[in-house]
C-alpha cells in the first residue's frame, strides 16, 4: 500500500456520512453490503486477481478516510482486501456460514485503517461457498454495491476466458468531489436552499417520541427487524391499480405509513427521508462511490383529507424534491437548530426502494439467495425498505423499528398493518384518512376477544357478608380481628363475636327504619366496629358509605349532602357535632349506644339481591365536584374471589389494615381475609410513620397488604429495622410505581408484589402484574385484565387501537360499578359496549396501550395535556420519564410561569436519587427538549394526603437559579479546561459554568471541534450526543468524569434489551457466536451483554475487573446478573468484588464451567509451553472443546486473562454465587472445581448442564443451559 501526497476533501454526500459517524461512533449503521451463497467450481486465485483489477481502476475503492480531519486520502495502490476462510470440517456449512455472517455484521471498521471495506469468501472446500461484501458508507452506496458485484463477475469471466478487460474511466469520483465544491455557493445551491426553507419553515415536533432511554450515548438503539415476503402474483394487481393513478409501490408505502401514524399518533406533520441516487442523471450512473443524498419530505396531515389526496401529496413532494436533492440534509438541520433541540435527526421515518439484480455468477459458480445486510441498529424511529432483487418470485418488505420507540413484538404486527393499508389504497382513494381499519381483522379479533377468552368468570358468587357468615358458622372461635389497645396490648375478636356485633347493628338499623337500597354513612375509625357496621348494613340490604373521620367538617357536609344517607353512624363526638337541622332526614346514631342491641332471629340468613349496591365511594370529579360511585355486591364478590385464587389466601393469612376505609384498596385488607377464614390486623386510627407500620406488621405477623408507592417506600425503610418474614404478598396501585422501588421490594422482602391498576369504578382494580426484576430505565407494566374484566384501548371513535398504540383506556365486564348517584354522570361515563351487545363499558379518562401479551401500560391522563412552545406535552409522560430515573420513586411535574414564560418544573423524591446534573442529563436522553423540565427540585418525600395521593398545592416553590453564572469560578481542572475550549471555539470572552452551549451559538461543527480536542486529551472517542445531553460546562465535566465503557469491551447480544440484564465475561475474543446462541435462547427473559478484554488488555486481573466494572456502571439500571465463561469466570469474580465496593452489587454471580485457577497444572508456564507446541507441530487446525487450537493460542483476550492469573489472588465476593458445570468435565470434578467449594463454602450452589466445555452453547444443548440459568436465578423471572 502506498499513499498519494496531500488530502482530498469529502464529497458532499460523504460529508453527511462523516457527520453521522461522528455522532454515533460506536454504531455500525453506516456499514452496508450483503451475503450470498455460491455453488459450483470457483478459482480463488482468479477471484482475487479480478478484485484487484477493480481496486486498481476505481478511486472509491482506494480512499482512506481521515475521520478526525473530516477528509480523506487517495491511495496509489492497495492490495485487494479479500479473506478466504475455510470452514471447520463436520459443521453444517450453510448454517455455519450464516452464523459467521451474523457475527460479521456487528463488527465495525476502524476508519483510521485502510480500507473501510472488505470481502470474505467462506468455503467448505468443495462446491459450496459463502460471499460477504461489506463497505462503510463513506466509500460506497447501495447502487454501487450492485455495480461492484457486476463488475467483479465480469472481470472474473474476462480473465477466465482470456478476454481483454474493459477499463473504467479514471478520475470519475474525483470529478464528483470537485463538482460538490463548485455547487456550494452557486446559484443552484441558493435555489435549493430556498426550496427547502419553504418546505421546512420551522422544526416540527417528532412524530415518534421515544419511550425508552438510549443504551449508551455513542451507540444507536437496536432495531427490531421484521420481514414480509410478498409473491409477485399478489403484488401485480396492486401495482397495476397504483399505476393507473400514476403512483408507485413506493408512493403507497409512504402513504400507508403516513396514514397509520396520523391515526395512531394523532400527528399533523410527518418527516420522511427518501434516498436519492444523486448521480447527475447519467453522468455518474456507472461510477463506484458514495453519491446518495436524502430528501426530507414533510407531509402535512389532516384526518379528513382523502387517501387519494395523501397519495398525490407524497408523490408530488417526492418528485419535486428530486430537483433539489443535492442540497445537504445537514444544512437544513443546522438552519432549524436541530441539535439544540436534543434531537439527532429531522426525520421520523425513512422509506427506501432497493431495486437490484444479483442474478450473477463467477463463471459457472452462481450466486444464490442473495440478501442485503441490515445492521440491526436503528438510525430512525421507523424505516421501511422495499427490496426487489431482479426477477425473484418474491418482493421483500423489511421494517426496522427503534427499540426506543417500539417494543420487539410490534415489528411483525406493524409490518402486516402497513401491508394491509397499502393493499387498501387503490380502492379507497375517496375515503378520509380516519375511515379504514388500521389493522387486519385477525388483530382486531385478538384485541377484543383473544386477550379475554381465557379469563375466568365467577358464576353466581355469594355476597361478601354471606361468605363471612359461612366462615363464622364453620369456625366461630377462630380469630377474625387483632389490634392494639391504647396501652399497646394486643387484643383479638373471634368470628362469633364479630358476627354477633354485626347482627346487633343490623337490628339497630332495621329499628331505625332502614329499607333496602338506602345509604348508611359510616363515620367510624379503623376498629372492629367498622367491619361490624359494614356487614350489618349489607344484611339490611343497605348501601354502606365509609367516611374518614379526619375529613374537615365542610368536606363531610358536602359528601353527605350528595349521598343523602338515611342514617349516619359514628362515635358520639363525631355524630353529635352535627345538629339535627344540619342533616335533614338523616338519623344520627352514636355507635356506642347500639353495639349491644339484641339481634332478631333469622337475620343472619336474610338474602339480598346481588345487583343491589354494596357501597358508595367518592372520587374526584373533573368539574371539582366529587362523584359518588355505586358498586354492586356481585362485582365486589367477583373481585375478592379472583384475589383469593391468585394470592392463594387461606385461614393462615392475615392482612394489615392501614389504608383509609374511604379508599377502595382498604376493602382488600378488610374483607379478603374474612371470606377465606383468615384474620385482619387493624392499625390504630389515624396515619402512622412507616417504621411503626413495619413494627405493627412484625408484631402481628401480617402476610399481605395493599399499598400506594409512597407508603411502599416508607415501609421498606421501616422493614430494615423491623423485618416481617411472614409477609408474602402485597399490591401497589393508585399512582405510578417506580421500577427501582419494586426491585428493592423484591430483593429485600422476598415477597410477591403486584402492580395494579383500576379506578374506583372498576371495583378496586382491573389489571394486575406480578412484578419481577425490571430495568430501572423502563416503566413497569400494569398487567393484563384480571378475571371478570375486559380492557380496551380505543380511539376517539371507539375503535380498537392496535397493539403498542396509545388510546383511551375503557373497562368492561361484570365487575364494573352500577354507576354514579347522578344519572347524568353515569350516562357520560358508562356507555353500551359495542363489542359485547347488552353490556356496558366505562370511560376511564386514562391513556394507555396494550402490548402483545395483553399487558396494559399507562401513558398519562387525557386531561393533563397542554401546549408548550407550540408542542403538545403530556405531564404524565414527563412524570413517567422521571420515575425511570435511578433512585427516584416519586415524581410530580407542573407547568409554572415565574415571569420568564411557561416552563416545566419537576419535583423528585427518593433516598437513592442521584445528583441533579446526572438526573437532568438522563432526562435529556429520554425526552424531547420541549418536554425536559427547566428545573428539578429534589426532596426526601413528596407531600401526600391520607389516602397516599400527591398534594400538588403543598409542593415547595422551585428555587430560583442565580441570574448569571458567568462569574462562578471553575471547581475542577477539567471545568477550567472546558471553559477554555468553549471560549476558543465559540469566540467568547467569557463562558459561564451553567451557560447552555447552544444559547452561546454552538452548533454541530463547533461541538465536533471541541470533542476532537477532548479526545486527544482523554484518549477515547466521544460521541456528539454527549454534548447534546450535557450542554453546559459543569454538566459536561460531570459526565466526562463518570465511568465509561472502554472501546470494544461491551457488546450487546440480545435483540430486545428491555429484559433484566446478564453481563457475561467472555474467555477472550472468540466467544461471540457462543454467547449469541445463549442470548437467542434467553430472548425476552434476560438481555445478554458480553464483556471482553480490550485489544490492549491490562496485565493485571484487578485492572481488567475495573474496566468491566466501568462498562457496567456506564449502563442504565442497577438490577442485573453477572456471569463468566471459562477463565472469564475469574475476571467476573474480580469484577463482582469491584462492583460491590462501588455499591453496585449484582443480583448474583454465575461461573459457567469456570475451572478454579489452582487446577491448571503448571499454571501460565504450561499454557505458554502448550501454545509453543501447537505452533511448532502445525496442529493449529485441530479442535479442543469445539474450538481450533490455533485460534485459542492466537486469541489476545484469552491469552491476556490466562497470563494475568499469574499474579492474581482469588478472593470471595459477598454476592450469591452459582457454578454451572458441564457433564463433560464431571469426571474431574474434584480436581477442577473443588477450589470454588473451599472458597465459598455452603454459599456456593451448583448444577450440571449438558455438553462439553464448548459444546454447551451448541443447538442441542444451549436451551438446557438457558433454562438452567433461569432456574438458578429464581422464579422472579417467571412472567
Amino acid at each position: 500500500m502506498s499513499e498519494a501526497q496531500g488530502t482530498l476533501p469529502l464529497s458532499l454526500s460523504q460529508r453527511e456520512v462523516w457527520l453521522d459517524q461522528r455522532a454515533w461512533p460506536g454504531s455500525v449503521h453506516l456499514h452496508i453490503g450483503g451475503f450470498a451463497f455460491l455453488h459450483g467450481p470457483l478459482d480463488a486465485a482468479l477471484l482475487r486477481l479480478s478484485l484487484q483489477q477493480l481496486v486498481d481502476e476505481n478511486e472509491a475503492l482506494r480512499l482512506q478516510p481521515l475521520p478526525e480531519e473530516g477528509a480523506q486520502r487517495l491511495l496509489e495502490t492497495l492490495a485487494a482486501p479479500l479473506d478466504i476462510l475455510p470452514l471447520d470440517p463436520g459443521q453444517d456449512a450453510r448454517t455455519a456460514m450464516l452464523d459467521w455472517w451474523r457475527g460479521e455484521c456487528h463488527q465495525r471498521f476502524d476508519l483510521r485503517q485502510a480500507p473501510p471495506w472488505r470481502c470474505v469468501l467462506l468455503t467448505d472446500g468443495h462446491a459450496l461457498h459463502g460471499l460477504s461484501i461489506r463497505f462503510h458508507h463513506l466509500v460506497m452506496d447501495g447502487w454501487s454495491t450492485q455495480l461492484f458485484m457486476q463488475r467483479w463477475t465480469e472481470r472474473y469471466a474476462q480473465l477466465q476466458q482470456d478476454l481483454t478487460p474493459t477499463r473504467e474511466e479514471p478520475g470519475a469520483y474525483l470529478a464528483f468531489i470537485e463538482s460538490g465544491r463548485d455547487y456550494l455557493g452557486s446559484a443552484t445551491c441558493l435555489r435549493d436552499a430556498d426550496y427547502w426553507a419553504r418546505q421546512w419553515p420551522a422544526l416540527q415536533e417528532p412524530a415518534l417520541p421515544p419511550r425508552h432511554a438510549l443504551r449508551a450515548p455513542d451507540r444507536l438503539p437496536r432495531a427490531h427487524v421484521a420481514r414480509l415476503q410478498v409473491q409477485r402474483r399478489e403484488l401485480q394487481p396492486l401495482q397495476a391499480a397504483l399505476q393507473a393513478q400514476d403512483a408507485s409501490l413506493f408512493d403507497a408505502a409512504l402513504s400507508a405509513i403516513a396514514l397509520y401514524l396520523q391515526r395512531s399518533r394523532g400527528i399533523e406533520h410527518l418527516a420522511v427521508g427518501m434516498p436519492s441516487l444523486n448521480r447527475g442523471g447519467a453522468r455518474w450512473r456507472q461510477t463506484l462511490g458514495m453519491f446518495v443524498s436524502v430528501q426530507p419530505l414533510l407531509l402535512r396531515l389532516q384526518p379528513q383529507m382523502s387517501i387519494g389526496a395523501l397519495l398525490a401529496e407524497g408523490r408530488h413532494q417526492a418528485r419535486t424534491g428530486l430537483r433539489h436533492a443535492r442540497y445537504p440534509l445537514s444544512e437544513t438541520a443546522h438552519r432549524l437548530q436541530l441539535m439544540r433541540s436534543g434531537r439527532d435527526s429531522l426525520l421520523d421515518v425513512m422509506v427506501s426502494l432497493e431495486r437490484q439484480s444479483y442474478a450473477l455468477g463467477f463463471g459457472a459458480c452462481r450466486l444464490e439467495q442473495a440478501r442485503q445486510s441490515f445492521a440491526e441498529e436503528a438510525r430512525y424511529p421507523l424505516a421501511l425498505t422495499l427490496c426487489e432483487f431482479g426477477d425473484a418470485e418474491e418482493v421483500e418488505l423489511v421494517l426496522e423499528l427503534s427499540e426506543r420507540c417500539f417494543e420487539a413484538d410490534e415489528a411483525e404486527l406493524l409490518l402486516r398493518r402497513l401491508w394491509h393499508l397499502m393493499k387498501l389504497m387503490p380502492g379507497s382513494l375517496n375515503s378520509p384518512l380516519d375511515a379504514p381499519s388500521l389493522m387486519p381483522e385477525e388483530e382486531s379479533w385478538a384485541l377484543i376477544h383473544g386477550l379475554h377468552k381465557n379469563l375466568a368468570s365467577t358464576e353466581a358468587p355469594q355476597p361478601v357478608w354471606l361468605q363471612f357468615s359461612r366462615q363464622a358458622g364453620l369456625n366461630p372461635e377462630a380469630v377474625a380481628l387483632v389490634w392494639d389497645d391504647a396501652a399497646g396490648q394486643a387484643q383479638s375478636m373471634s368470628y362469633a363475636e364479630l358476627q354477633q356485633r354485626s347482627l346487633a347493628l343490623a337490628s339497630c338499623f332495621l329499628g331505625a327504619g332502614i329499607r333496602q337500597g338506602q345509604v348508611i354513612a359510616l363515620l367510624v375509625d379503623r376498629s372492629p366496629a367498622l367491619l361490624a357496621a359494614l356487614f350489618a348494613a349489607w344484611r339490611c340490604g343497605a348501601c354502606a358509605l365509609p367516611l374518614s373521620t379526619e375529613l374537615p367538617q365542610d368536606r363531610l357536609a358536602e359528601l353527605l349532602e350528595i349521598a343523602s344517607p338515611a342514617l349516619l353512624l359514628g362515635s358520639r363526638p363525631d355524630v353529635l357535632r352535627w345538629s339535627s337541622g344540619a342533616l335533614p332526614g338523616v338519623s344520627l346514631t352514636p355507635l356506642g349506644e347500639v353495639l349491644d342491641t339484641p339481634a332478631p332471629p333469622g337475620l343472619a340468613s336474610a338474602a339480598r339481591p346481588l345487583h343491589d349496591a354494596a357501597y358508595l365511594l367518592f372520587t374526584s370529579g373533573s368539574t371539582g365536584r366529587p362523584k359518588a360511585v355505586r358498586m354492586g355486591h356481585d362485582a365486589l364478590a367477583r373481585r375478592l374471589a379472583w384475589l383469593a385464587r391468585r394470592w392463594q389466601i387461606g385461614p393462615q393469612d392475615r392482612s394489615v389494615q392501614q389504608v383509609q376505609p374511604s379508599f377502595d384498596p382498604a376493602l382488600v385488607e378488610l374483607l379478603l381475609p374474612l371470606v377465606q377464614g383468615g384474620s385482619v390486623a387493624l392499625m390504630p386510627p389515624g396515619r402512622h410513620h412507616p417504621e411503626r407500620l413495619a413494627a405493627f406488621m412484625q408484631r402481628h405477623r401480617a402476610s399481605f397488604c395493599a399499598l400506594v408507592p409512597s407508603s411502599l417506600a416508607g415501609l421498606l425503610t421501616g422493614l430494615q429495622k423491623h423485618p416481617v418474614p411472614s409477609l408474602r404478598v402485597a399490591c401497589c396501585g393508585g399512582e405510578v410505581l417506580a421500577p427501582a422501588l419494586s426491585n428493592r421490594f423484591l430483593a429485600e422482602t422476598g415477597a410477591a408484589l403486584f402492580n395494579v391498576y383500576g379506578p374506583t369504578e372498576a371495583c378496586i382494580f382491573a389489571s394486575a402484574w406480578p412484578c419481577e426484576p425490571w430495568p430501572e430505565t423502563e416503566a413497569l407494566p400494569l398487567g393484563p385484565a384480571v378475571d371478570d374484566t375486559r380492557i380496551y384501548v380505543l380511539d376517539e371513535r371507539q375503535r380498537p387501537q392496535p397493539f403498542g398504540v396509545s388510546g383511551e383506556v375503557w373497562l368492561a365486564g361484570p365487575t364494573l360499578a352500577l354507576g354514579y348517584l347522578d344519572p347524568q354522570d353515569t350516562a357520560a361515563a358508562f356507555v353500551p359496549d359495542p363489542f359485547h351487545p347488552g353490556e356496558r363499558m366505562y370511560r376511564s379518562g386514562d391513556r394507555g396501550w396494550l402490548d402483545v401479551q395483553g399487558r396494559l401500560h399507562f401513558a398519562g391522563r387525557l386531561d393533563r395535556q397542554l401546549k408548550l412552545r407550540g408542542y403538545r406535552v403530556d405531564l404524565g409522560d414527563v412524570e413517567a420519564a422521571c420515575l425511570k430515573l435511578p433512585g427516584v420513586h416519586q415524581a410530580a411535574v407542573q407547568c409554572l410561569d415565574a415571569g420568564d414564560g411557561p416552563r416545566l418544573h419537576a419535583w423528585l423524591a427518593g433516598p437513592r436519587a442521584q445528583a441533579e446534573p446526572t438526573l437532568a442529563a438522563l432526562l435529556r436522553q429520554r425526552l424531547p427538549d420541549y418536554m425536559v423540565p427547566a428545573h428539578l427540585t429534589l426532596l426526601p418525600e413528596l407531600p401526600l394526603n391520607s389516602s397516599g395521593k400527591l398534594l400538588l398545592d403543598q409542593l415547595p416553590p422551585p428555587a430560583r437559579a442565580a441570574a448569571s453564572m458567568a462569574e462562578a469560578p471553575a471547581a475542577t481542572a477539567l471545568e477550567a479546561e472546558l471553559q477554555g475550549l468553549w471560549r476558543e471555539h465559540l469566540k467568547r470572552a467569557t463562558v459561564g459554568l451553567e451557560q447552555n452551549f447552544f444559547d452561546l451559538g454552538g452548533d454541530s461543527l463547533v461541538a465536533l471541534a471541541i470533542l476532537s480536542a477532548l479526545e486527544d486529551r482523554l484518549g477515547r472517542r466521544l460521541p456528539l450526543q454527549l454534548m447534546v445531553d450535557h450542554p453546559t460546562v459543569r454538566q459536561l465535566a460531570f459526565a466526562l468524569a463518570a465511568p465509561q465503557a472502554a472501546e470494544g469491551v461491551l457488546l450487546p447480544l440480545s435483540r430486545d434489551m428491555q429484559a433484566p440484564r446478564l453481563y457475561v465475561a467472555a474467555s477472550g475474543h472468540g466467544d461471540v457466536l457462543r454467547l449469541q446462541a445463549l442470548a437467542r435462547a434467553l430472548e425476552g427473559r434476560l438481555s445478554v451483554l458480553m464483556l471482553q478484554p480490550p485489544r490492549e488488555a491490562p496485565a493485571r486481573m484487578d485492572a481488567l475487573a475495573e474496566v468491566y466494572a466501568d462498562a457496567i456502571a456506564s449502563e442504565p439500571g442497577t438490577c442485573f446478573w453477572l456471569a463468566g465463561f471459562s477463565v472469564g469466570g475469574v475476571s467476573a469474580l474480580a469484577c463482582c468484588r469491584a462492583l460491590e465496593t462501588r455499591g453496585l452489587a449484582p443480583q448474583g454471580l454465575v461461573l459457567l464451567d469456570s475451572i478454579h485457577p489452582e487446577a491448571v497444572i503448571g499454571g501460565t508456564s504450561s499454557w505458554r509451553a502448550l501454545g509453543w507446541l501447537v505452533r511448532r507441530l502445525h496442529v493449529q487446525d485441530l479442535s479442543m472443546n469445539g474450538r481450533r487450537l490455533g485460534a485459542m493460542f492466537a486469541d489476545p483476550g484469552l491469552v491476556a486473562q490466562v497470563m494475568a492469573l499469574r499474579s492474581h489472588r482469588i478472593e470471595a465476593c459477598a454476592s450469591p454465587v452459582w457454578l454451572l458445570k458441564t457433564t463433560g468435565l464431571l469426571r474431574w470434578n474434584r480436581l477442577l472445581f473443588q477450589g470454588w467449594q473451599r472458597l465459598f463454602g455452603e454459599r456456593l450452589r451448583s448444577t450440571v448442564v449438558r455438553g462439553l466445555h464448548g459444546s454447551m452453547f451448541e443447538p442441542e444443548h444451549v436451551q438446557h443451559l438457558a433454562d438452567s440459568l433461569l432456574a438458578l436465578m429464581g422464579t422472579r423471572l417467571e412472567p
